[in-house]
C-alpha cells in the first residue's frame, strides 16, 4: 500500500492484462502506479505527474515505446526519468541498442522475471527518495541561507543606525570638550575632569568601534591593511601598557621577548595591536593574585604571542564558548565590558590565516596563545622632512587667495546641538558662518549666499545630505563649493557613498578639532595662525623623533611631556597615533607652522612621502 506522498510509477502498455499483471507486481512497493494503454495517453500523464520511473513496452500500436521514449527525453519535465523496457516482441540485439539509443536505462524482455523487476524498480524509487530529500535539504538550505542573510542585514542595518544614534550625542560631548580644553582660563581641577569626561567617551566609541567590528567581520566587510610593522617596539609597548594597571592590583608582570626576532613583520600593525590589547586586558582584569606573563616566539613563518596568567581558570565546558560574542569569562564574574574581545580576536586571527589557542586549569589560571602566519620583511629607511616650527594653538587664520573678507562656511545639520559644535569650533578663528538645517534649506542658503565651504549632515529628515550634495555638484555654479560630510556613518560604504555624489572629505562624528582643522587646511585657501610656546620647542622635537623611532611608548612619553598651551593637543595625538593616522600627525606639524617664524624643526616620518606608515 502505496502512501499520499510515495514516487508515481508510470506502466505503459496497449495490453490491458499486461498493465493489471505490473500493477499487481509492483503493488507492495511504496509507490503509486498509473497506467496508460498507449503512447498517447502516456505524453498526456507525464505533464500531469512527477514520475520516478517509467516502465514502457514497445510494441504498441500508434505511438510505439522507442517514440515515447524520445519524446520524454525532449521535455524538461521528464529528461531525468529513467525509463526501463519491458517487451515480448523483440529480444534481438538490434532492437536492445535501438532501446537504448532513445534514452532507456534498462531493456527485459517478457516473460519477466518478477523479482528482477522488483529490485530493479525498488533501485529507482530508493535513487528517486534520495534525491528528492537532496532536493527538499537544498530548498530548507536556501530557505535558511536566505532568513540568515536577512538577519545579518537587519543586523547591520541596526548596527549602523545604533552606530549613528550613540555617536550623535558623543558628537556633542566630546566637541564641547575640546572647546573647553582650548580655554585658558581653566583650573588644573577642571581640565582634570574635562580629560575624565573625554576619556569616558573615548570608552563609549571604543564599545561602539568593537561592536561595528564584529558587524563587519560577520559580513565579510572588514578588510585587513598589511604593511611593514616593527615588531619589537609594538611589543615593548605593550609591556609597558599593562605594567601599571598590573601594579595597581598588585601583580607580577614578565615580558619575554627573545633576542634573534624579526625587526620587520608583513602584517596589519593595528589589528595585531588590537588582538594583544584583548587578550593582555582579559589577563589583567580576571587575574587578583599572583601574576601575568607576556611572551613571543618566531618559527616557521609564524609569530606566536601568548599571555599566561594565575586567574580563575576556565571550566572545561566553557573553552569554545568564550570566543562566542557577548559571553565573558569565567561567566560566574561580572565585569565591565561587552564580551566582544575574544570574539573579534579569534575572528581577526582566523582572517588573517591564523588562530587563538586556549589552555586552562581552574584554580591555576588560563594561557591564550595567538599564532599568525607573518613573513619577515626588511624596514624601509625613515623619510627625512624639514618642516616649519609648527603652531601649538590655533587662533586664526590669514587667506592665501589675496582677498580681505573672511571665508564664509555653511553648517548643515538637523541637530542643533551638532551645529552649536561646530559653530563654536569655527567661530572664534574668524570664519563667518552660516546654518541650515535640512538638504533643502541648504540648497536654499547656498542660492541666496554662496559659501566657500560646506559642512554637511548625511542622514537628515525630508531631503538628507546625500541628496543635497549630489544636487549641489551637479550645478554649474555650485559644483565648485567643496563638501565636506559630516556624518555619524563609519561603514566603509558611508565613505564610498559620500564621495560619489561630490563629498571631498568625510569626517566622522564625534568630530575631532584637529580632523577639522586638517580638512579645512586641504580644502581652503587659508594658513592657520598660533603661537608656540618656546619651552615646549625641544618636547616637540621629541615628539618627531619618536615618531621616527616607531617607539609607541617613546611617542607616549614625549607626547605626555607637552606643556602650557600644548597641553590640549595631547589627546588628538595620541588618538592619532593609537589609529595609526600617522599622516595626520604629519599635517599637524606641517599645517600649524603657516604663521610661525622659527628655524625648521627637522622630522622623522617613517613610511614615505606623505608620512603614511
Amino acid at each position: 500500500m502505496s502512501t499520499p506522498d510515495a514516487p508515481a510509477i508510470l506502466v505503459v502498455d496497449d495490453k490491458p492484462a499486461n498493465l493489471t499483471a505490473l500493477r499487481s507486481l509492483l503493488a507492495d512497493l511504496d509507490a503509486r502506479v498509473v497506467t496508460a494503454g498507449s503512447g498517447d495517453q502516456a505524453l498526456a500523464l507525464m505533464l500531469e505527474h512527477d514520475f520516478a520511473l517509467m516502465l514502457l513496452d514497445v510494441d504498441m500500436p500508434g505511438m510505439d515505446g522507442y517514440e515515447v521514449a524520445e519524446m520524454a527525453r525532449s521535455v524538461e519535465a521528464t529528461r531525468e526519468v529513467p525509463i526501463i523496457f519491458v517487451t515480448a516482441a523483440y529480444d534481438d540485439m538490434q532492437h536492445r541498442v535501438r532501446g537504448y539509443r532513445s534514452g532507456a536505462v534498462d531493456y527485459i524482455e517478457k516473460p519477466i522475471p518478477e523479482e528482477i523487476l522488483r529490485s530493479k524498480v525498488r533501485v529507482f524509487l530508493d535513487l528517486y527518495n534520495s534525491r528528492r530529500r537532496i532536493l527538499e535539504l537544498n530548498a530548507e538550505y536556501r530557505r535558511a541561507e536566505e532568513a540568515a542573510q536577512a538577519a545579518n542585514r537587519a543586523k547591520s542595518a541596526f548596527l549602523a543606525n545604533m552606530s549613528h544614534e550613540l555617536r550623535t550625542p558623543l558628537n556633542a560631548i566630546t566637541g564641547y570638550t575640546q572647546i573647553l580644553l582650548r580655554s585658558r582660563r581653566l583650573d588644573p581641577t577642571s581640565i582634570s575632569q574635562l580629560q575624565v569626561i573625554r576619556r569616558a567617551s573615548d570608552h563609549l566609541l571604543e564599545m561602539i568601534s568593537e561592536l561595528l567590528d564584529l558587524s563587519k567581520i560577520e559580513s565579510g566587510h572588514l578588510s585587513l591593511e598589511p604593511g611593514p610593522m616593527r615588531l619589537l617596539p609594538l611589543l615593548e609597548d605593550l609591556c609597558a601598557m599593562f605594567r601599571p594597571r598590573c601594579d595597581e592590583k598588585g601583580l607580577s608582570y614578565q615580558c619575554h621577548f627573545p633576542e634573534g626576532l624579526p625587526e620587520g613583520l608583513l602584517g596589519d600593525h593595528r589589528r595585531l595591536r588590537q588582538m594583544a590589547i584583548n587578550l593582555l586586558g582579559n589577563a589583567v582584569k580576571f587575574t587578583h593574585a599572583g601574576g601575568i606573563e607576556f611572551g613571543v616566539a618566531y618559527r616557521d613563518g609564524q609569530l606566536h604571542l601568548w599571555v599566561q596568567d594565575s586567574g580563575p581558570g576556565i571550566p572545561a565546558a566553557e573553552l569554545e564558548r568564550i570566543f562566542a560574542p557577548f559571553v565573558q569569562v569565567p561567566s560566574s564574574e561580572l565585569t565591565e565590558g561587552t564580551g566582544l574581545g575574544l570574539a573579534i580576536t579569534r575572528r581577526l586571527a582566523r582572517l588573517m590565516g591564523g588562530e587563538v589557542e586556549v589552555a586552562s586549569e581552574l584554580g591555576r589560571g588560563s594561557r591564550f596563545e595567538l599564532v599568525l602566519p607573518l613573513a619577515r620583511v626588511r624596514m624601509p629607511e625613515p623619510f627625512q622632512a624639514s618642516l616649519p616650527l609648527p603652531a601649538a594653538e590655533v587662533s586664526g587664520y590669514r587667506r592665501r587667495d589675496g582677498h580681505a573678507e573672511p571665508l564664509r562656511l555653511l553648517v548643515v545639520d538637523d541637530k542643533e546641538d551638532n551645529r552649536a559644535v561646530l559653530v563654536q569650533m569655527l567661530n572664534v578663528l574668524g570664519f563667518v558662518i552660516d546654518e541650515a538645517q535640512s538638504g533643502e534649506e541648504c540648497l536654499e542658503r547656498v542660492a541666496n549666499h554662496p559659501p566657500d565651504l560646506i559642512l554637511l549632515d548625511l542622514v537628515m529628515p525630508g531631503m538628507g545630505g546625500l541628496e543635497a550634495a549630489r544636487r549641489l555638484h551637479s550645478g554649474s555654479t555650485t559644483a565648485q563649493i567643496p563638501l565636506i560630510a559630516c556624518s555619524a556613518r563609519v561603514f566603509p560604504e558611508d565613505r564610498l557613498e559620500s564621495k560619489a555624489v561630490g563629498c571631498v572629505a568625510h569626517l566622522t562624528k564625534p568630530v575631532t578639532l584637529p580632523a577639522l582643522l586638517e580638512v579645512l587646511q586641504q580644502h581652503l585657501p587659508l594658513s592657520w595662525n598660533g603661537q608656540l610656546v618656546q619651552h615646549n620647542r625641544q618636547r616637540i622635537q621629541a615628539i618627531s623623533d619618536a615618531l621616527a623611532s616607531g617607539s609607541d611608548s617613546a611617542f607616549e612619553q614625549a607626547v605626555g611631556d607637552l606643556e602650557g598651551e600644548l597641553e590640549g593637543m595631547r589627546e588628538p595625538l595620541l588618538a592619532w597615533y593609537r589609529e595609526y593616522a600617522y599622516p595626520n600627525i604629519y599635517a599637524w606639524l606641517q599645517g600649524q607652522a603657516a604663521s610661525a617664524v622659527a628655524a625648521p624643526l627637522a622630522v622623522s616620518v617613517v613610511g614615505g612621502e606623505g608620512g603614511e606608515g
